[in-house]
């Protein structure tokens, strides 16, 4: 059927070409950008169903930090959640569910219908790009307390630049490709993964 979705996992070690997405080991993220559409399962703790023993609960902000690495590479996040016998959500996944849902919320905007930059980047800093009103924006990501930043992104000329959810302005020097930011000491203490957004031109 035209409308039937294949996953690589049809034949994981040499899935081939007929197919129309990637499926990584579990819990296993890519180094670099992938060129066919892909995507990471993953749990937030080590079980994938229920397990009244397993307390190996992942943080919010690391899933967050999968997360915007995945978008930064092309790729969809498919987080499982297991439910407990009685169909509900255990506790502590709904905790961490609401702190991703609040930071998507704030941050979105870099996730959702963002694409991929393609340049190399510091350990724990992700790109992602989309187009306002006609505009190209790049939203970088930053999951590590970094003062300061030097990207280099190959024709991009930068206008302005601040804190995605507050609005909060980021000063910032640019010659010839590369780019400067100095980052407010202050700027992680409400997350661990705080968003910049840099509008071009």
């Amino acid at each position: 059927s035209p409308k039937c979705l294949i996953n690589g996992r049809i034949s994981f070690y040499n899935p081939g070409e007929n197919i129309d997405f990637l499926e990584m080991f579990d819990n296993a993220y890519p180094e670099s950008i992938m060129e066919k559409p892909w995507q990471t399962p993953a749990t937030m703790q080590h079980s994938w169903g229920w397990h009244a023993n397993d307390f190996n609960w992942k943080s919010a902000d690391r899933m967050i930090e999968y997360l915007v690495n995945n978008t930064s590479k092309g790729g969809n996040y498919l987080l499982n959640v297991g439910p407990k016998p009685d169909g509900t959500f255990p506790v502590p996944a709904v905790r961490r569910l609401r702190e991703m849902g609040a930071w998507l919320y704030a941050n979105g905007d870099a996730v959702y219908g963002a694409d991929p930059v393609r340049t190399t980047v510091p350990e724990g800093v992700y790109l992602s790009q989309k187009t306002q009103d006609g505009k190209q924006v790049i939203y970088i990501s930053v999951a590590r307390n970094l003062e300061s930043l030097e990207l280099e992104i190959p024709g991009f000329n930068v206008a302005d630049c601040e804190i995605l959810e507050t609005g909060r302005p980021i000063s910032f020097g640019q010659s010839s490709q590369k780019i400067t930011l100095k980052i407010p000491a202050d700027t992680y203490k409400d997350s661990s993964v705080q968003v910049l957004k840099l509008t071009g031109k």
